[in-house]
């Protein structure tokens, strides 16, 4: 299990070189909890930029399943609702390599020991925002309160 960066471009090379069907590429961001069961209003409450966001359960579970041969269901997360409501979830199989495209997954224990390799790439905190931002408006549809997260309290380095 490697977890890397988003936006680098060398998990792709690496991808030619052993072969696409040798990797999954797997995101975090898939494994944000759903909102459901909160007013709409709550959602804006939500820091999306800390470990309680995500569903650090269900992903140690299937990287477990992973690690083991066995094929998980991975939730396909809606962000204009905040919930896991996409057709069907996606199946990814067993491969040699996984790559996880995360930002926080170093932040739980329990997920750092579950990775063979482990690579951070560290990006200059406005580079992050403007993505952030870009992200949030053109994939995500979201137009209200996304620049929130430079509030104290909102931002990655905030983060237990």
């Amino acid at each position: 299990m490697v977890p890397v960066p988003a936006k680098q471009p060398w998990p792709s090379k690496f991808s030619n070189r052993v072969g696409a069907d040798q990797i999954a590429f797997l995101q975090h961001d898939s494994y944000y909890k759903d909102l459901g069961g909160l007013p709409p209003t709550q959602h804006a409450n939500i820091n999306f930029d800390h470990p309680n966001a995500l569903d650090t359960d269900l992903l140690i579970e299937h990287i477990t399943h992973l690690r083991a041969g066995q094929p998980v269901e991975v939730p396909i997360y809606d962000f204009s609702t905040d919930r896991r409501n996409g057709p069907a979830p996606s199946r990814c199989c067993r491969g040699l390599w996984y790559w996880w495209r995360a930002s926080l997954i170093f932040v739980e224990a329990a997920l750092r020991q579950l990775f063979d390799i482990k690579i951070f790439v560290d990006t200059d905190s406005d580079i992050r925002f403007i993505r952030r931002l870009e992200r949030d408006i053109t994939e995500r549809g979201r137009t209200d309160g996304v620049g929130h997260q430079t509030i104290p309290g909102h931002r990655p380095s905030d983060a237990p």
